[in-house]
């Protein structure tokens, strides 16, 4: 890690936040899983009082989706007796872009970025489409069902324990190419668990201190221990990882007009062309993530002329 890039972290960490990473590990990004520590656990911006604070701002400015919550107790208790009392109920809190909402959330987002870039040999802020820092405060015993995400992801946890189960989003036995076009379709839960997929996960168990790579479409459950549970999750998106969401959409619509469409990767030509179509119906100039990735293909359901027109493109160009 560059000298830089670990001034800039003591600046307001005092210290790498990074702590012990095999760095022949980290050219595995976006292609596999694996473990590495961190000292988050020693930052008071990341206990329970101070995340009350945070989740009551987050509550209060929910405009771009900050603030998620279990909705059973929303009326009876306040939102910091809520958090207090996460030990005695089943309930979960989720203040998303933790880096808008705080400055100083904001510099841990920041020096993160620095060292991740600097471990991987990528240039994250010169490249990622977008980034932001989540906090996830769990009850024991809660369980977050299987799924997977578009980001690049590093989930690190900061209190409690928790069992991640990682499944390899390249193998279209585990995870399937109609279930990747169906989540850039719109439904966030279009992976589906079976049996057979039991014995086929990468298990990592996080105690305080320890985190792991989520590579982009890796399908994953987690599962909380039996104290609350405290994480931090940094992500980023890339333009490849965005470009290859809008070859699935196209090929969403092909299939669901009976045509069988090659998966990003297949063809170049095949994939330029459906890239500058969702390009060209997507929102010009988005104000998040999900707008960036998903307008376009909420704009073709509406109008009916969109939809007639993407049907005699489809027809006219090789998939």
């Amino acid at each position: 890690m560059s000298s830089e890039v670990i001034s800039r972290a003591c600046a307001f960490t005092g210290g790498p936040i990074i702590t012990s990473a095999d760095e022949p590990l980290w050219v595995n990004i976006n292609r596999r899983p694996f473990a590495f520590r961190h000292t988050l656990g020693n930052n008071p911006l990341l206990e329970l009082p101070r995340l009350a604070e945070l989740a009551v701002r987050a509550a209060h400015r929910n405009q771009r989706g900050h603030f998620f919550s279990r909705k059973s107790f929303g009326e009876a208790l306040s939102l910091a007796d809520r958090i207090r009392q996460l030990d005695e109920r089943e309930d979960w809190i989720k203040i998303s872009y933790a880096n808008e909402l705080d400055p100083d959330y904001g510099k841990i987002h920041d020096a993160l970025l620095d060292e991740l870039a600097a471990l991987s040999q990528i240039p994250i802020r010169e490249s990622m489409s977008w980034s932001g820092m989540t906090i996830f405060m769990n009850s024991p015993n809660l369980a977050v069902p299987y799924h997977f995400d578009h980001e690049t992801n590093f989930l690190m946890q900061v209190r409690g324990t928790k069992t991640v189960d990682l499944f390899d989003q390249t193998d279209r036995s585990v995870l399937t190419e109609a279930e990747i076009e169906n989540f850039y379709h719109g439904d966030v839960m279009a992976g589906r668990y079976r049996p057979d997929l039991e014995n086929r996960a990468s298990r990592f168990v996080l105690n305080a201190g320890d985190a792991v790579h989520h590579p982009p479409l890796a399908p994953h459950r987690i599962f909380n221990h039996d104290r609350v549970s405290i994480s931090v999750s940094i992500f980023f998106t890339l333009p490849q990882t965005d470009q290859r969401a809008h070859v699935y959409q196209v090929n969403s619509f092909m299939r669901q007009l009976g045509l069988k469409p090659n998966p990003p990767g297949r063809s170049i030509h095949s994939d330029r062309w459906k890239i500058g179509l969702m390009r060209a119906i997507s929102q010009r100039n988005p104000h998040s993530q999900k707008q960036a990735i998903f307008s376009g293909v909420q704009r073709v359901r509406l109008p009916a002329r969109i939809v007639r027109k993407l049907v005699s493109t489809v027809t006219r160009k090789p998939s």
